[in-house]
């Protein structure tokens, strides 16, 4: 499309089913166009846009050469084991005895996400998975559609599969290439699924996976796309997105749950402006909403000094100054300036985190939770407040608690890459490899650049050092 204006093809697209194009992904967009303008036989860009907003047909046919099919089975494993062992449980209690429950996985691609479910399924109850459930896969690419319903695999579909998983539910046809199972590929149906379309085909569903496709979409198409699909949920039905995906789909459609480290979201009602829940955990929504519960609380009208502002001059040191005292663990003497800042403002975030550092220096660690757990009740968005929590149960060799914590860090700031540091070292530990080297490959691409990229955290006591924990992640990732 060297010649033609690509505005009005984006903009037809991106009207029909949302997909975005910038300056990075035109070219695709322009490639699509000239390879189904020759095959047409249509020479002029015009009279094409006219055939594509005519002809839903070669409308499909330029989408299906736009849609982005990269997935795996098992992906994002620990989402997966937080829908087959508590929310499927939960939707089998509540539903009736004739019923089923349904899952949809939308944007479902080549389909290795909804055999994923029906394998992890059949491993918890067996033979009367099909009598108990339904797992249905939607995607706008239809020829992508045709390949999941074939269910033949390559290699690179299984690198998120260990080998006994595979030998169970695939044959091998050919070198490189297996089947599903002839008595599981039955149970999985296929369907066109148009994201921000309005759709009859498809009844109430318990559970609708979500994962690793809103990217593709902007904010306010991200917005249609979850009104489309709480309109599909049964009540009380649950929505789970892909884990970097979670903060950009919180725009206040549906309330957002937190269970063991982990984030869905309820299709329940949103809960009126209250105090800020700990258990619910959601970005500030756009002022002409109401604030869900989760929200973080607007700021107080006055707020208490801390460290970090102008102290007065015959006080305790500057935070600069306190903090070189931390770093070179001075703990005495800089714990002298943090109480005295405490008897004068009991609650100042930042002189509460710094004790409890110094507490966790100290190993006492009851005392520097009790801390830290202040500061995360005050502002359940403090970095630095969940660093510390997760910290001290590492320390304590409280795995469970210690990654629920750098979870949490990870969710408020994607791009901490200390505390995606310490869950790998967590995973590493637990022996969960396949979690432990995706964690140190995010920490490699987060410090690959020079300046190394803000982690975030305002203490910076709490930042390993970076040339140290680069050398390590790329030793543990076998590039060192």
């Amino acid at each position: 499309m060297t010649t033609a204006d690509p505005e009005p093809f984006k903009t037809l697209v991106q009207q029909r089913c949302g997909l975005s194009f910038d300056s990075r992904t035109e070219n695709k967009l322009a490639s699509a166009v000239d390879k189904r303008m020759h095959e047409t036989n249509i020479s002029s860009a015009a009279l094409y846009l006219a055939r594509l907003d005519q002809d839903q047909n070669e409308f499909q046919a330029l989408i299906n050469l736009l849609t982005i099919n990269e997935t795996y089975f098992f992906r994002e494993p620990e989402q997966l084991r937080m829908v087959i062992e508590s929310l499927v449980p939960q939707r089998l209690a509540v539903r009736e005895s004739t019923q089923k429950v349904r899952l949809l996985s939308a944007g479902c691609s080549s389909g290795e996400e909804v055999y994923t479910l029906l394998m992890a399924l059949w491993e918890v109850y067996d033979v009367r998975t099909p009598d108990w459930f339904e797992v249905i896969g939607g995607d706008i690419d239809t020829n992508i559609l045709e390949r999941a319903q074939a269910a033949v695999f390559g290699e690179f579909s299984f690198r998120g599969m260990d080998l006994a998983r595979r030998q169970r539910f695939f044959d091998p046809i050919s070198p490189g290439r297996f089947k599903i199972k002839e008595w599981l590929a039955p149970h999985a149906s296929f369907h066109p699924l148009n994201l921000l379309s309005q759709t009859s085909n498809f009844s109430p569903f318990d559970v609708i996976l979500y994962r690793n496709v809103s990217i593709y979409f902007d904010a306010p198409i991200r917005e249609r796309i979850l009104r489309h699909l709480a309109t599909l949920l049964k009540p009380d039905g649950y929505l789970i997105t892909g884990s970097s995906e979670i903060i950009g789909n919180d725009l206040g459609v549906l309330p957002l749950i937190e269970e063991n480290g982990l984030f869905y979201f309820a299709n329940r009602p949103l809960p009126p402006p209250a105090a800020p829940s700990l258990q619910l955990v959601a970005k500030p929504v756009r002022a002409s909403q109401p604030p869900p519960v989760s929200s973080r609380p607007p700021p107080a009208q006055k707020q208490p000094p801390t460290l970090e502002q102008p102290p007065p001059p015959t006080v305790q040191p500057s935070a600069p100054a306190l903090e070189t005292l931390m770093a070179e663990q001075r703990f005495d003497e800089a714990l002298l300036a943090i109480d005295a800042e405490l008897a004068r403002t009991p609650q100042a975030g930042h002189a509460l985190l710094l004790k409890s550092y110094v507490l966790l220096e100290r190993r006492q660690f009851a005392a520097a939770r009790t801390l830290a757990q202040q500061v995360v009740e005050q502002d359940s968005w403090s970095l630095d407040g969940w660093m510390l929590l997760g910290l001290i149960a590492k320390w304590e060799n409280d795995s469970e608690t210690a990654t629920a914590a750098f979870k949490r860090v990870v969710y408020i700031q994607p791009d901490c890459w200390p505390a995606h540091y310490y869950l790998a070292d967590l995973y590493h530990a637990a022996d969960e490899s396949q979690l432990a080297q995706r964690a140190w490959r995010v920490v490699t691409r987060l410090l690959e650049n020079s300046p190394v990229r803000p982690s975030g955290l305002r203490l910076a006591i709490l930042e390993p050092p970076a040339p140290t924990v680069r050398y390590l992640c790329r030793h543990r990732l076998g590039d060192a």
